[in-house]
């Protein structure tokens, strides 16, 4: 009960910040397919999923959410600006790929020395950097394939009603 009322508050939240109901929930769908990723890292690693895991998916999710807000809002910029929304799409992904990969690179070399880690000690935060390295590197493909081309479904949609 307590995921779905938190769910229900971010949407609510980023609804309102872009000022478009569609908007709120493209960039709530990259989520789950990061938290897939999350999930099946787990699997390859040969890890079960600990409450570190989970901790690591909630800071995932922050990580994939900053990047969708960043290209969205630059796509509502160019619009603004008087942009046709194709070009809007196309435009924001170019001027936007760096800082996206950039946030995707960082975090995976920055957490590979934990995901390596064999001692005991520090056993127990591998669950958490399998999920954000998984789910990182996948969140780069989600935010520059999958969030451009849920705009120009969505810009097509509202055309036609």
């Amino acid at each position: 009960m307590g995921f779905l009322i938190a769910c229900i508050c971010m949407y609510v939240l980023v609804a309102s910040l872009f000022r478009s109901y569609s908007q709120g929930v493209i960039v709530l769908s990259t989520i789950p397919f990061c938290l897939a990723a999350a999930v099946v890292g787990h699997t390859l690693m040969g890890h079960t999923l600990t409450s570190n895991s989970m901790f690591g998916m909630v800071a995932l999710s922050g990580i994939v959410i900053n990047g969708t807000l960043v290209l969205t809002n630059k796509v509502n910029q160019l619009v603004a600006n008087g942009l046709d929304h194709y070009t809007a799409i196309i435009t924001a992904s170019i001027n936007r790929f760096r800082a996206i990969v950039l946030t995707s690179v960082t975090t995976t070399i920055g957490l590979l020395p934990m995901l390596m880690e064999t001692s005991e000690q520090a056993l127990f935060l591998v669950p958490f950097a399998i999920a954000l390295t998984f789910g990182s590197i996948t969140s780069t493909f989600i935010i520059l394939y999958v969030i451009p081309c849920s705009h120009a479904i969505s810009y097509k949609l509202r055309c036609k009603g």
